[in-house]
């Protein structure tokens, strides 16, 4: 079995989550700072206020993930640099 890995696809991926990231955190621009909901009204301001803290655990893992991959893909980029150098090195790709 082999792998191969994309450093464009990585790119995109980190992208992806960065961009995703971002969408959460501004989507929660949009929550209101105060809910008026009669007696149900301490209820729904707990409940909005742990949507908005998973959202905020989501962006900020979004943003750390995308880190990750792009440290992923600079160390797989070193190692592709350093392994077609030691071909070359030993003639390879000369007829």
């Amino acid at each position: 079995m082999s792998l191969s890995v994309d450093h464009d696809a990585l790119a995109a991926i980190a992208s992806g989550l960065r961009a995703a990231g971002t969408g959460l955190d501004e989507s929660g621009r949009g929550a209101p700072a105060a809910v008026t909901a009669g007696v149900a009204g301490p209820l729904l301001g707990d409940v909005l206020a742990t949507v908005g803290e998973a959202m905020m655990r989501l962006t900020y893992e979004a943003h750390h993930i995308a880190g990750i991959v792009d440290e992923a893909n600079a160390e797989l980029a070193r190692g592709d640099d350093a392994e077609a150098g030691a071909f070359a090195a030993l003639g390879g790709g000369q007829q």
